[in-house]
């Protein structure tokens, strides 16, 4: 999946959800969860990110 699909939908949750801060966005290991510009995005917006362990799928 690209990086720029995942930081697009990231865009529109934030503008619909128009929260304050304290997201906290749970992912895997995947490239594009881990690119400059995804978490650049999510620290605008002082969102988290938790990343589940290699080959687990929940946080």
């Amino acid at each position: 999946m690209p990086e720029d699909l995942v930081s697009e939908a990231l865009r529109q949750v934030l503008a619909v959800r128009k929260s304050a801060g304290g997201l906290v966005v749970n992912s895997d290991q995947g490239s594009q969860y881990a690119a400059t510009s995804f978490k650049a995005l999510l620290a605008r917006h002082e969102a988290v990110q938790r990343m589940s362990r290699r080959g687990n799928c929940y946080p």
